[in-house]
């Protein structure tokens, strides 16, 4: 199967991810030919957001929850909607040491990276689930 891609300029990490996902599939061919009649995952939008999970006595930060939320879609060739605009959604908690704030800034640079990953694969999983392959017919004539 042939796919292209479009959006990703503005998201670049999250490109990567699934080009790269996509890739190890090995099944699946990505093609920089719009023209080419062939499905075209739409990546729409990528959004981190940090939110103040536990304060300790004092009412310094404990705890954060890490949100996370990318938009994509799916088109035929010709535009149809093959899979409308939706969204993957995740989160992780992660502790704040105001006392090693490069190591707190470096667990949340890990988490972003393994949520983007995560929504990579949940992306492929939604893909998969369309069957998009057809049948190889030089295959098919064989004995």
């Amino acid at each position: 199967m042939r796919v292209t891609m479009s959006g990703g300029q503005a998201y670049p990490p999250l490109l990567t991810e699934v080009r790269r996902a996509l890739l190890v599939l090995g099944s699946v061919r990505l093609t920089e030919d719009v023209s080419a009649a062939v499905p075209v995952l739409t990546l729409y939008s990528e959004v981190f957001q940090n939110e103040v999970l536990s304060l300790d006595s004092s009412g310094r930060i404990n705890s954060y929850l890490l949100n996370y939320r990318a938009s994509y879609s799916l088109a035929d060739g010709k535009g149809n909607t093959l899979l409308p605009k939706q969204s993957v959604k995740l989160q992780r908690e992660f502790s704040f040491d105001r006392l090693n704030v490069i190591a707190t800034e470096k667990q949340g640079e890990f988490l972003q990276t393994e949520m983007r990953r995560d929504a990579a694969q949940q992306i492929l999983r939604q893909l998969a689930s369309l069957n998009l392959a057809k049948p190889d017919t030089a295959r098919a004539a064989q004995p």
